[in-house]
């Protein structure tokens, strides 16, 4: 059951869903009956049919292109920066082995295992 406190505050989301939607349906049978709930549904209403007719005017390809090169280039810095830092890691690893390394047991069963 939706009551009116919900419907207020989602009234957006809910016009915004398709006709025949149960939640919508649900939401619009209540506001039959609740004029506060009505209102805000028609106005929700109102902003998504505004919303569709509103059309972004598209960039321009210099800018597009500034930032794609601001993109690419943080992703490359990024993958540079994973590189240096896997190869980083296996150093380290290869000097504790070899430092570990230096350090033999005399006993010759440690040598076996």
């Amino acid at each position: 059951m939706i009551d009116c406190a919900r419907i207020r505050a989602e009234a957006a989301g809910l016009a915004a869903l398709p006709p025949g939607d149960p939640e919508r349906e649900e939401a619009g049978a209540h506001a039959r009956g609740c004029a506060g709930c009505a209102r805000a549904l028609r106005e929700a209403e109102r902003l998504q049919a505004l919303l569709g007719e509103a059309e972004p005017t598209p960039l321009p390809q210099e800018v597009l292109a500034r930032a794609s090169q601001a993109i690419l280039s943080d992703l490359r810095r990024e993958g540079r920066r994973r590189v240096a830092a896997s190869a980083g890691a296996a150093c380290a690893a290869f000097v504790l082995l070899a430092a570990l390394g230096r350090h033999r047991s005399a006993a010759p069963g440690d040598r076996a295992i």
